[in-house]
């Protein structure tokens, strides 16, 4: 029993300490989603300048703000997963998921089976 309680709390340590370095191994130019101010939906952005614990990013819709580390995650988005897509760039969000991805290049399958052809300028996520 006392071998499997200290196993996790190893793991509970190491986790604990790679996702703090994590945080701090964010560098300038780096491509990451970011939870934006006001309407707290996470939206792909770019780093590009830091200071002390305020990251400067400029969205991908080149807006800009500063944030602190936790606002910021990894772009990890893939073929399958959900996102919200500005149908049109015409300023409404519709859900929907990306059925292909080559770099920001998109293509989403809306939930009423429309497609469209898009950027990652174009989408956020919960």
């Amino acid at each position: 029993m006392k071998r499997i309680c200290r196993s996790a709390v190893v793991l509970i340590v190491a986790l604990t300490v790679v996702g703090t370095a994590a945080a701090q191994d964010w560098t300038v130019g780096d491509h990451v989603m970011v939870n934006w101010t006001p309407d707290d939906y996470w939206y792909p952005a770019t780093i590009v300048a830091i200071q002390d614990a305020q990251y400067t990013v400029v969205y991908d819709d080149f807006d800009r703000e500063s944030v602190t580390a936790d606002r910021i995650r990894i772009e990890d988005l893939t073929v399958g997963d959900e996102v919200f897509c500005n149908w049109q760039r015409g300023g409404v969000y519709y859900p929907g998921r990306i059925i292909s991805r080559a770099g920001n290049a998109i293509v989403i399958r809306y939930d009423d089976d429309d497609l469209e052809a898009t950027t990652l300028a174009c989408i956020r996520v919960q």
